[in-house]
């Protein structure tokens, strides 16, 4: 974590009030540095299990989704309404950022609640970006902060694009692990059944079947490596062991 950088970050963002302004402050801020952004599947419970995560990231710039935020102090929580009551400022230099769905007021004033310092809607009317694939309108110089593309998912709503915005040349992504059973490291409170358990089986598979060509765009277009950690999920990324990510 780059806590001092981050905190600095954090001052200065607050003498913005809109999020253009937020955003423009943003821009290459942590350029060179390599992002990780740790997500909440299984894997990210097994690497817990087997390496001390305040020591392997201690020198790094963590985002953390949600619940991943407990394991290790990080330097951006990534969050939306849902579970958001879980999700809270770490310490003085953690940056929440926040996004939910855009047509939803209500939502939008629930997660406010929360304070983020900047926070993001998500256009869920329109095709999921996993469906579209126009990687270029989720560029954050590209897209509107107040109706971005659904990925579907933070990683794919903000997470990877902040990163690529923030001025890193590679993206580290932990835990994303992508499963049919769409389970995380944490214990459940609610399980999905029904139509909605559905509706995560396809987005998976969208997510999956266009991995390729979004590692292709980052790689090509914006000369960014993007990799994964999921021994155990689904590798459709250049993989990584625990052994890597002490040297990246």
């Amino acid at each position: 974590m780059l806590k001092t950088q981050t905190g600095e970050l954090l001052k200065a963002m607050r003498c913005s009030s809109t999020v253009p302004e937020k955003l423009e402050g943003m821009r290459d801020v942590y350029n060179g540095q390599t992002a990780f952004i740790l997500s909440c599947g299984p894997s990210t419970k097994e690497l817990a299990a087997s390496v001390d995560m305040h020591e392997l990231f201690k020198d790094k710039l963590l985002l953390s989704v949600k619940q991943a935020s407990t394991l290790a102090p990080c330097d951006f929580l990534l969050y939306n309404r849902v579970r958001n009551d879980v999700c809270g400022r770490l310490d003085e230099d953690t940056l929440l950022v926040g996004s939910t769905d855009a047509t939803r007021s209500k939502w939008h004033t629930q997660l406010l609640d929360s304070c983020p310092d900047i926070w993001f809607g998500i256009d869920c009317e329109s095709p999921q970006l996993v469906q579209s694939r126009d990687w270029e309108s989720a560029d954050f110089n590209n897209a509107n902060p107040s109706a971005r593309p659904w990925g579907p998912g933070i990683v794919l709503d903000v997470g990877v694009w902040l990163a690529l915005y923030l001025g890193c040349p590679r993206i580290i992504i932990i835990g994303w692990d992508m499963t049919d059973e769409y389970v995380h490291f944490y214990e459940e409170t609610n399980s999905i059944k029904g139509e909605e358990a559905e509706k995560i089986v396809q987005e998976t598979q969208d997510t999956r079947d266009a991995m390729d060509k979004f590692w292709k765009w980052f790689l090509f277009k914006r000369e960014v490596e993007i990799s994964q950690y999921a021994p155990c999920g689904t590798l459709f990324l250049p993989s990584l062991t625990a052994e890597d990510l002490w040297t990246m």
